[in-house]
């Protein structure tokens, strides 16, 4: 596990293909520690483990980097990419305080980076977990699979409406 998480926030850019690929070896190596052949569904081994499907691991390793990052736990230079909403509009919004400026991006590319793809996922995790008071709590209370979902369809949606 410890290769397939190592540094995965920063190649999280990968595409469909490669991300599938990765899926396919996840499902092998469990098919192999249990010695089980292919009439044995994947989904059942990696519940017997308690493995996670490799991009909610990678989604939920991004949340955390964003709480680091919001909490000042993380160094400067990750903490100038991001800026909150409150320090670019002088209205008053709705969560600005706690929100990050989602930028536009100009490549479908651009919707990969860091800067992006963690923008959009802090402002989905509702307020009450970004405000969580030490990161163990954010952790055991970050349920990824809500937002992959969300994150999926994002960039669907944003795939479809640029053709």
């Amino acid at each position: 596990m410890p290769y397939f998480n190592y540094c995965s926030p920063v190649w999280d850019n990968i595409g469909k293909g490669l991300a599938d690929k990765l899926h396919l070896l996840q499902n092998r190596a469990a098919r192999i520690v249990t010695l089980s052949n292919f009439e044995v569904r994947s989904s059942d081994l990696l519940d017997e483990f308690s493995w996670e499907r490799l991009e909610n691991q990678r989604l939920k390793q991004l949340a955390v980097i964003m709480y680091k990052i919001h909490n000042i736990l993380s160094p400067l230079y990750l903490r100038q990419i991001f800026t909150n909403v409150s320090n670019i509009h002088t209205r008053n919004l709705r969560n600005s305080e706690s929100n990050c400026y989602i930028p536009r991006p100009r490549t479908e590319y651009a919707k990969g980076s860091l800067h992006y793809r963690g923008s959009v996922l802090w402002n989905k995790i509702p307020l009450e977990i970004r405000q969580r008071p030490n990161l163990n709590d954010f952790k055991t209370s970050l349920c990824v699979k809500d937002y992959n979902e969300t994150m999926i369809t994002d960039r669907k949606s944003t795939r479809l409406n640029s053709s």
